[in-house]
């Protein structure tokens, strides 16, 4: 309902279509998702931090839409694109992780001592410069991603990625 005075700050569509865009680019907004349409975690990140943990947490802590396993803690970090089936996904940035990290999906209670947010402050800063300026003290876990090509995944797909190419001489390849 119009009420004079009340706006959002919401982009509207202006062309019909507008929303079905084949690459997502750069500067694309994601109205009603938090960064990308697409956070992917890995099995072995969540154990890794979970070492350092009291008190274990769930991967719903971190809401994924995809869960990789069988793959070295953090390489999520390295990659460009994820393949599954013929779907694939372009890695856009990292995902920044905020206090609702704090809350118990199970109890909806939060965590007095905010974790794992401290945890991850202690080891999963940005590195110094211009994208720890832009990401401040908000930890990273998980990488947001876009749609390249659409298509059916299924639980249990094999997972391919491409790597970013200052990595590539030192990232081993896996197959599973």
């Amino acid at each position: 309902m119009y009420q004079k005075g009340l706006y959002s700050n919401r982009g509207c569509v202006i062309e019909r279509n507008a929303w079905n865009v084949e690459i997502p680019l750069r500067t694309d907004k994601t109205p009603f998702a938090d960064d990308a349409p697409f956070m992917i975690n890995t099995q072995a990140s969540l154990e890794e931090l979970n070492t350092r943990l009291k008190e274990k947490v769930v991967i719903e802590r971190f809401r994924p839409v995809i869960l990789v396993d069988k793959c070295a803690a953090w390489d999520e970090d390295k990659w460009l694109s994820v393949h599954i089936g013929d779907v694939v996904l372009q890695c856009l940035k990292p995902c920044l992780r905020c206090v609702m990290t704090t809350i118990d999906p199970s109890t909806g209670t939060k965590n007095p001592a905010i974790e794992p947010l401290k945890t991850l402050r202690e080891f999963r800063l940005a590195p110094e410069g211009p994208m720890r300026d832009d990401c401040k003290d908000n930890p990273i876990f998980g990488v947001d991603a876009g749609l390249i090509r659409p298509g059916h995944i299924h639980v249990g797909q094999t997972v391919y990625v491409r790597y970013k190419s200052e990595y590539l001489k030192q990232t081993p390849f896996y197959t599973s």
